[in-house]
């Protein structure tokens, strides 16, 4: 058995060693031409494989820069569109008090501030989904999910508390409810509501917004900064 390994191993040996030997006489004859167009063609080789994985890295860096400039364009102007209308119901609602002695001007006003109201709940409503949506997804840091859910959970019920304060204030202010000596009664309970927590709570979560604006302005310029460093590899790959 040992003469038989010996034998083998031999062979394997003899093997390699001739191997060896045609590969080392067949580049030596080789003339100097085929050598330096094999030298290129392995460079060439070495060049397309590098500029593919560089091309394939940059549009992946691309197209994730691209989708998170678009997940931050919509939250910033989802909640710009949230604060404007917050504010408009917020000017609506003290204005109510300068046209208590105006019974038609009052009702004008009643009616586009519910207007107001409505739009507060349905962009409300989207930005809850949005936020769900686009910080549940891959690519999203740790500590930025915590700030956009720490958001939510603070204020999940404070807008819908505000706006049911404010639906039982414009229920006393009912055309048919509504008589001159109801004036000044009226004017403490909107005087009283803006002293009020619901009041306190809906002027921090104003506040809040406008931090999430920054922000969501941060993550798209960091996109931004992704965006133009992988436009850089791929003019690079391009001239390489």
């Amino acid at each position: 058995m040992a003469v038989l390994n010996s034998r083998s191993s031999n062979q394997k040996t003899n093997y390699i060693t001739q191997a060896k030997s045609t590969i080392l006489q067949w580049t030596q004859r080789l003339q100097v031409g085929q050598k330096i167009a094999c030298g290129y063609g392995i460079a060439l080789s070495v060049a397309v494989c590098g500029t593919l994985v560089g091309s394939l890295l940059g549009d992946h860096y691309n197209q994730v820069a691209l989708e998170a400039q678009e997940d931050a364009l919509q939250e910033i102007q989802l909640i710009n569109h949230l604060k404007i209308v917050e504010l408009t119901t917020r000017n609506k609602r003290q204005q109510l008090i300068t046209y208590l002695d105006n019974p038609q001007l009052l009702q004008h006003e009643v009616l586009e501030l519910r207007q107001s109201m409505t739009e507060f709940r349905k962009i409300w409503s989207q930005l809850q989904v949005l936020e769900g949506d686009i910080h549940t997804q891959a690519g999203d840091t740790e500590e930025e999910i915590a700030i956009v859910q720490n958001f939510m959970q603070t204020y999940q019920g404070v807008p819908e508390a505000y706006l049911q304060k404010v639906e039982q204030l414009l229920d006393v202010l009912k055309q048919e409810n509504w008589h001159p000596k109801n004036i000044q009664e009226a004017q403490q309970q909107l005087i009283n509501f803006d002293r009020s927590q619901d009041v306190s709570r809906i002027n921090h979560f104003s506040e809040a917004l406008t931090q999430m604006v920054v922000r969501a302005a941060g993550e798209y310029k960091d996109a931004e900064e992704i965006l133009l460093s992988a436009q850089k590899i791929a003019i690079a790959n391009y001239y390489y």
